[in-house]
């Protein structure tokens, strides 16, 4: 018979998670988003992300008005993310990993969001006070 002031057998008590197993994963996705890129197993995100940033920066260099850039901005954001998703889809199918799945593409809206604003400014906007842009939507940022 067993009370609460004997110990419970081996059988009945509660395993520890696995030691792979990284909580904070889940609490700070697009940070362990960030941080998982490095492994060898996301550097094709990695390069696929490098590759939008320089597509995009090329872009604005070229660009001699806003029209243009915008309008070229969106062809390659919406290109960049529906690439991004099928990668996303395919990892999430390998690696049943949601956590990653959700900070990488908060990561992957970040990229777009920021590097729209940041070249809109530096290149037609110079003079404008600086400006903040806020998610009012869940997008997977955990925060």
């Amino acid at each position: 018979m067993h009370t609460d002031d004997q110990p419970s057998s081996s059988s009945e008590q509660v395993s520890s998670p696995p030691a792979h197993t990284d909580w904070r994963a889940w609490l700070e996705p697009l940070e362990a988003a960030r941080k998982s890129l490095q492994q060898p197993h996301h550097l094709s995100l990695a390069s696929h992300i490098h590759q939008f940033q320089t597509e995009l920066a090329e872009l604005a260099s070229a660009s001699t008005d806003k029209t243009a850039f915008c309008d070229g901005t969106r062809a390659l954001a919406s290109g960049f993310l529906k690439q991004s998703r099928k990668m996303l889809e395919a990892d999430l199918r390998q690696r049943r990993d949601g956590a990653f799945y959700v900070g990488m593409y908060a990561l992957i809206i970040d990229t777009i969001i920021g590097g729209f604003s940041h070249h809109l400014n530096q290149n037609f906007f110079k003079n404008l006070s600086p400006i903040a842009i806020m998610a009012t939507g869940g997008y997977g940022r955990g925060e």
